[in-house]
């Protein structure tokens, strides 16, 4: 009897154990502390970058996987803004103020700058003969769009500076889609997340 008792003890034991073990690496992982990028993320928070989106949006969920970062992370660091109302049919007044109009959206306090040779397809708010395939994807009712292929889709109500093979767009500017690392890194002005890898590590070996 005393042997069975001592058995059903150590079994409540062992699965309290397994219990709050999967509790905090779900805490962890939602707090998005032990994410590959973490130093990246907060520098990209600290250079002033806002990423808006949307809870259902799929390609938001690619670049949150991209940053190695759960949602909920990104917003509790102050980088995420989340866009959709609760049933996910309407967008939040914040965004509508920052005249959002597709997730992800990027911003920088700087403006954007994209460099690209060539000459990019403009997509005006309305649809012209001889237009660009990908207008029809990406036109704003708002915004002039321009598409740098394999680079990014800037929507700005100006038009932007070109010197050389870099385009400048003015703060307020909208970078849209998924970004690479690098690329954000670039429009941001801080290291490409390659660096802050590598310097997280050297300071690992010097300690």
């Amino acid at each position: 009897m005393e042997n069975k008792s001592t058995k059903t003890r150590i079994i409540i034991f062992v699965l309290i154990l397994v219990a709050i073990t999967t509790l905090m690496t779900l805490v962890v992982r939602g707090s998005g502390t032990a994410g590959k990028y973490s130093t990246f993320v907060t520098a990209l928070k600290d250079s002033g970058a806002k990423f808006y989106g949307a809870f259902w949006c799929p390609h938001c969920q690619e670049q949150e996987k991209a940053l190695d970062a759960s949602r909920q992370s990104l917003e509790r660091a102050g980088l995420y803004v989340e866009c959709s109302t609760p049933d996910g049919r309407d967008q939040k007044q914040i965004c509508d103020d920052e005249k959002i109009e597709s997730y992800p959206t990027w911003k920088f306090p700087n403006g954007i700058k994209i460099t690209y040779a060539g000459k990019p397809a403009i997509c005006e708010t309305t649809a012209q003969e001889g237009e660009d395939a990908s207008c029809k994807n990406v036109r704003s009712k708002t915004f002039r769009v321009h598409v740098f292929k394999g680079v990014g889709v800037v929507a700005s109500d100006t038009d932007p500076i070109q010197t050389g093979d870099v385009w400048s767009f003015v703060p307020g500017s909208q970078l849209r889609g998924k970004i690479a690392l690098d690329e954000l890194a670039r429009q941001a002005g801080i290291p490409s997340p390659t660096e802050t890898t590598s310097l997280s590590d050297e300071e690992k070996v010097s300690n």
